[in-house]
């Protein structure tokens, strides 16, 4: 059973599971007319989700245990560690011409950090974002809105952008 959220107009709709496993979550934009980079142009509030299995939690990819009754003291490794899910609250301003920047907060595994960053965008006719050959995903008609997903590889995002 999903929970379905329909912006005004049915441009836009997010699904999600509504309890149980599994967790699901999607999400689509209508694509009406033509696009190109002049498509994103402004400051755009965006949240990214990630997870990437090959991150290290600062201090270490382990937990370590001292537990005063037993003989036992050490540490054990952590299979995914907390570490390795992340948000980002990123504030990007894309130039029209295939051009972003971007300022932002970082939360991975429960620490807070500034980050900042820099790239490349392309928009195709039919509101294909590609970033940095990173991220790939869609535009709403009339530049609103995207949504972004990876486009390959281990570390796992989405994301989506509101002009601000």
């Amino acid at each position: 059973m999903f929970i379905v959220h329909l912006l005004s107009g049915c441009i836009s709709f997010i699904l999600a599971t509504a309890s149980g496993p599994p967790t699901d979550i999607r999400s689509s934009l209508r694509k009406d007319g033509a696009f190109s980079n002049a498509s994103l142009g402004g400051t755009y509030a965006v949240t990214l989700y990630y997870s990437n299995p090959a991150a290290t939690p600062p201090g270490g990819n382990s937990i370590d245990i001292d537990i005063p009754d037993t003989p036992f003291i050490g540490a054990f490794g952590v299979p995914f560690p907390l570490a390795a899910f992340s948000t980002e609250h990123r504030r990007m301003t894309f130039n029209g011409a295939g051009s972003f920047s971007w300022t932002g907060t970082r939360n991975r595994g429960g620490f807070t950090s500034t980050v900042s960053g820099s790239g490349n965008y392309s928009v195709a006719a039919d509101g294909t974002l590609t970033m940095s050959g990173e991220l790939a995903g869609n535009v709403l008609a009339g530049g609103s809105s995207f949504l972004l997903s990876s486009t390959s590889g281990q570390i796992l995002r989405i994301g989506v952008g509101i002009l601000w």
